[in-house]
């Protein structure tokens, strides 16, 4: 079982992978940026401006996945000791998340709501709660409160 990125990484390895309909997971979302509640009230700055740094980090592997893997090289060389594939996994993923990426990680509560209501009929976790008790945009409209145009330039030129 796994994402779309796992069947590229598995696949390129030579293994064969079945395909299973997802059924009621389908549309879940898979990821997100987490913290708790106190930590946010002490330091929602440091939250904004972590998450404009990973919005401007998702604009360079979307508008320049090379130059992207450039500096993921320079910074973690390890992580990119086989180009091919992991070109191939970032462009998966970027095609996976892509209608996030352009609603620029704007969610709809109720998906979150389907999730957890999921989770806890087939006992994941032991009672569904409120979404709104885990999941906020609020903080999104700060976040991307740069100039997007000029980074998007940027990540194409590929000048860092």
């Amino acid at each position: 079982m796994g994402t779309v990125v796992d069947q590229i990484e598995i696949g390129a390895s030579g293994i064969k992978l079945r395909e299973i309909d997802l059924d009621n997971a389908a549309g879940l979302y898979n990821g997100g940026l987490m913290t708790t509640t106190d930590e946010l009230a002490k330091n929602k700055d440091i939250a904004i401006r972590f998450g404009r740094a990973v919005a401007k980090a998702y604009i360079w592997t979307y508008e320049n996945p090379d130059a992207a893997l450039d500096l993921l090289a320079k910074v973690v060389p390890e992580a990119v000791q086989d180009r091919a594939v992991i070109k191939r996994l970032l462009l998966a993923l970027n095609d996976s998340n892509r209608a996030r990426y352009e609603a620029r990680f704007r969610a709809d509560p109720a998906v979150y709501q389907r999730q957890i209501d999921l989770e806890a009929e087939i006992g994941v976790i032991d009672r569904s709660f409120p979404a709104s008790d885990v999941f906020t945009n609020d903080l999104l409209d700060q976040i991307w409160n740069f100039d997007v145009e000029a980074v998007k330039q940027e990540a194409r030129s590929g000048k860092y």
